[in-house]
């Protein structure tokens, strides 16, 4: 056997190993069913089984984000398997996979050590479970691949447009097509690609300029010069994501009233944080509790320690501090989309969570495969690959069993409950599971506790009294119900059940008013055009007891026109006519309420 194939087939075993402790570690998610927000984004979102849903997506009709590429891949997605979640599951994992085996091409074209150990722990980090077992995560596995090409490609490109001799002349005049423009674009190129993934990824352009300073100790005009295009991009894409957070994703959300200045200190806990769960990645949860600082000042001590250390990488950077700080600036420059200083609908929830450092937990790794290539030059080979071996095991333990709590709502929202016992979030999650198999009042007990904890979440509150009505508690059903459309009045949901919760008590007319807004809310409505075909059908029954027959036959022909298909409001209509003395209008009536009935 040849060098070369020698050595081909020992890195074809390499990435081999690295899928294989991934597909290990994430196999419980296979088994995963629907989480979170996957109905909305994906199972019932009526944009990705619409034949001309593309157009929607590219267009900025759909969601509540602009990421066109990502809400593109789950439309095929859905198209090739609807709603089958393996598939979904696959191709996380393998987009994953596709990251990890990228990060070792890329630390080992950057001259780190124990590149292959940086690709190895990125596969298997606990941190990264969330990302790839939640299915609406799409966006973070799927932007990541584009941008770890695009920094390749850029490398290339540096090394196009450095001359072999000192530092002093390192850049040739100007790009040209011999030294490198094609990597340029197709740098540029590919970062558009994993901005339409993902805006989160908006940082690259203030890495491209810590590289530089990394690779030659200094940044010139031309650095900025090269950059500045990625800015652009960076910016106009990010400035559209920003529209539609405050547009859309945070329309009827109120989060935490906090000034500028206020959010920055608080992005200095949420920053350690994210280094202490990268470093010591125990104690994971979906939602973590939101943080009471008290009259400790940790947001002035957490940024102190952050200074502090980058200070002290920085006096050392003539040696390893310099690599130190390419590896922590890479993992901070890259949380600042995520630490709150900008506004995001998810900060109601809390200021963390797992899925905001996937992108930046490749900093840190880099770092952690650089240190790992000294220490294994200095130790002996037995010692360190048994402490590889070990801290790569714990991983692919701790990311297995974190990935059995995401098979299942009831699984994933027990298991937060059980470390954060005020996610009112998950209190409202379980709390539908527990509706949904008939376990009412449990159901209620939770949804109660969500409605406690956080009493403006109009959604509790309507799944709430959706639970009530089911549980026929129907004064309190609907008191909740009432709540839940006056804090947001565009809640359709809210409005449907309210209406049905006044059908079951009696009172047609306030329904057909929910049933109604229900409508011009949501006008192809299938549901509430049948609830409201209901009302206006027990409407004009009342009346016709009444003895208002006028009154009822408009009722009744409302209910036609709704529910064409409905015999007996078609009887009904028919019988009111006939009290009336239209007897031609009610046989015809009659006769159609008879077909109906036949045909069934």
């Amino acid at each position: 056997m040849s060098p070369r194939s020698e050595s081909a087939l020992l890195t074809s075993l390499k990435a081999a190993a690295i899928a294989a402790a991934a597909g290990f570690a994430f196999a419980p998610a296979f088994r995963g069913t629907w989480l979170w927000d996957d109905p909305a984004q994906i199972a019932e979102n009526p944009v990705l089984s619409d034949p001309v849903g593309l157009w929607k997506i590219w267009s900025g009709h759909a969601g509540n984000d602009f990421f066109p590429l990502t809400t593109s891949v789950q439309w095929v997605q859905w198209h090739l398997w609807h709603d089958q979640v393996a598939g979904y599951h696959i191709t996380n994992i393998a987009l994953h996979i596709l990251s990890a085996l990228l990060l070792w091409r890329l630390l080992h074209k950057l001259g780190t050590g124990a590149a292959w150990l940086g690709g190895l722990l990125f596969a298997v980090h606990p941190l990264v479970v969330e990302s790839v077992a939640w299915m609406s995560e799409l966006k973070n596995t799927l932007s990541l691949p584009p941008l770890l090409l695009a920094a390749l490609a850029y490398f290339h490109f540096e090394e196009r447009m450095a001359e072999k001799n000192p530092l002093s002349s390192r850049r040739a005049p100007r790009p040209t097509k011999s030294n490198g423009r094609g990597w340029y674009v197709l740098s540029l190129t590919l970062f558009i690609v994993a901005m339409l993934c993902k805006s989160t990824v908006a940082m690259f352009p203030a890495i491209l300029l810590l590289y530089a300073w990394w690779r030659w100790g200094r940044l010139e005009w031309r650095d900025l010069w090269a950059s500045a295009p990625f800015f652009a991009v960076s910016i106009v894409l990010g400035l559209i994501t920003i529209q539609f957070q405050v547009a859309r994703a945070m329309a009827n959300v109120r989060i935490p009233a906090e000034g500028l200045a206020s959010r920055v200190a608080a992005a200095g806990p949420a920053a350690v944080f994210y280094v202490i769960k990268a470093i010591l990645p125990v104690g994971l949860y979906p939602i973590y509790p939101v943080w009471n600082l008290g009259p400790v000042p940790w947001d002035a001590l957490a940024w102190c320690a952050i200074i502090a250390g980058l200070s002290y990488c920085w006096m050392r950077r003539a040696s390893w501090g310099r690599h130190a700080l390419l590896g922590f600036g890479f993992f901070f420059i890259n949380l600042i989309p995520v630490l709150g200083i900008v506004p995001m609908a998810f900060l109601r929830i809390s200021r963390v969570s797992d899925h905001f450092a996937y992108l930046p937990l490749v900093g840190l790794v880099g770092l952690a495969a650089a240190a790992a290539g000294r220490w294994r030059a200095a130790a002996r080979p037995p010692i360190f690959w048994a402490c590889a071996a070990l801290v790569i095991a714990c991983c692919v333990r701790a990311s297995r069993s974190y990935s059995r709590d995401f098979t299942s709502e009831e699984a994933l929202w027990t298991y937060t409950l059980q470390n954060n016992p005020r996610a009112w979030l998950a209190h409202n999650n379980l709390g539908i599971v527990l509706a949904r198999s008939g376990q009412l009042d449990d159901a209620i007990a939770h949804l109660e506790e969500a409605v406690r904890l956080e009493p403006d979440f109009p959604e509790a509150r309507n799944n709430l009294g959706l639970a009530l009505t089911d549980a026929h508690r129907l004064p309190e059903a609907i008191d909740e119900l009432t709540e839940a459309v006056r804090l947001n009045p565009d809640l359709a949901g809210a409005h449907l059940n309210l209406g049905r919760a006044f059908m079951a008590e009696g009172r047609a007319p306030e329904a057909v008013v929910q049933l109604e807004k229900v409508l011009s809310l949501e006008p192809q409505n299938p549901e509430a055009r049948k609830n409201l075909a209901v009302a206006h059908n027990n409407f004009g029954n009342a009346l016709a007891r009444a003895g208002s027959l006028t009154e009822a036959v408009a009722e009744f022909k409302q209910a036609v026109r709704l529910d064409p298909d409905n015999s007996g409001v078609h009887r009904n209509l028919g019988h009111a006519l006939q009290a009336m003395g239209e007897s031609s209008e009610a046989s015809v009536q009659l006769e159609e309420a008879d077909r109906l009935e036949q045909k069934r």
